[in-house]
């Protein structure tokens, strides 16, 4: 059963990889994408992928935005070790991220809090290269989150979470 699985997995990537770069150009080195659901929350987050090795690409990310009064910033990176030789397909990898900012309502002094984040992840996920070097990855695994400053007491300040992420973009 497992060996079928990784069978259809494998025979799945080589069609996706096949079929985006029918075109005949090299293997994508970089991508560009952002996050569509943090651009719901009004904060922009754009990552930006090399490939630093075969089957690695190393990532560095950044965030800003903010809704009502609340602005939240990101900074982080992430390493994905690929299945295959070019960055496409099934990969694994870990990142660290750092989130920090201040929320409360609008021109009210008293509500305001600022709250820190850290998280550290591992992730299993698949990245596709398709039309035009179209580019979609979707992640899955989880996390350790550390949280400091205006914490509620009623939140623990460490803690294991899921993660998950899902962005698109540009590979060239």
């Amino acid at each position: 059963m497992l060996a079928r699985l990784l069978l259809a997995c494998s025979i799945l990537t080589t069609v996706a990889v096949r079929t985006s770069h029918a075109d005949g150009k090299d293997d994508p080195t970089v991508s560009m994408t952002v996050e569509p659901v943090y651009l719901i929350a009004g904060i922009v987050e754009a990552n930006l992928e090399l490939a630093a090795a075969p089957h690695l690409g190393v990532q560095v990310l950044a965030g800003y935005g903010g809704i009502l009064g609340s602005t939240i910033a990101e900074l982080g990176a992430e390493a994905n070790l690929y299945w295959r030789r070019e960055m496409t397909g099934l990969h694994v990898g870990t990142e660290i991220k750092y989130m920090w900012g201040s929320s409360g309502l609008p021109f009210v002094e008293q509500t305001q809090s600022h709250v820190t984040e850290r998280e550290l992840g591992i992730y299993a996920g698949y990245k596709w290269v398709g039309w035009k070097h179209i580019t979609t990855v979707a992640q899955l695994g989880v996390g350790r989150l550390d949280l400091s400053g205006d914490v509620s007491m009623d939140v623990r300040k460490k803690q294991i979470i899921p993660a998950a992420n899902l962005v698109v973009g540009y590979s060239f």
